[in-house]
């Protein structure tokens, strides 16, 4: 009978310590959500950027109209042009640290759910 008791303890510190994991795991897929939403944020933000880039590129004239909030502002060309590259680079840069950070996520994620099955086992729940 004792055995018994010792093994529903067993099942019980199972199922608390999955549940922990599992309200972890919910963490990581939230911060997951959050840094995918970050990583399309940033390529948008690219992908206008290189449009802007081109358009420049095809442009003849020296000065050009460039908005800054509510107006419009005449600017030197190469000036815009090397504000839109510095842009681009920082773009990149922050859209591969979010990479990063999603890859380690994922990780994580893998990690937990490879935890979390032979506990619910354990506490008796069959997935």
């Amino acid at each position: 009978m004792a055995k018994s008791g010792n093994n529903d303890f067993g099942k019980e510190e199972a199922a608390m310590q999955a549940q922990g994991f599992v309200m972890q795991l919910q963490a990581y897929r939230d911060q997951q959500q959050a840094l995918l939403m970050q990583r399309q944020q940033i390529e948008i933000a690219l992908a206008e950027i290189s449009s802007a880039l081109e358009t420049l590129k095809k442009t003849e004239e020296g000065k050009i109209y460039r908005a800054i909030g509510p107006i419009m502002v005449k600017k030197d060309k190469i000036a815009v042009e090397s504000d839109l590259s510095e842009m681009s680079e920082t773009s990149k840069i922050r859209l591969a640290t979010v990479k990063k950070q999603e890859e380690k996520v994922k990780e994580k994620i893998r990690d937990l759910t490879e935890k979390i099955a032979p506990l619910l086992k354990q506490a008796g729940f069959e997935p």
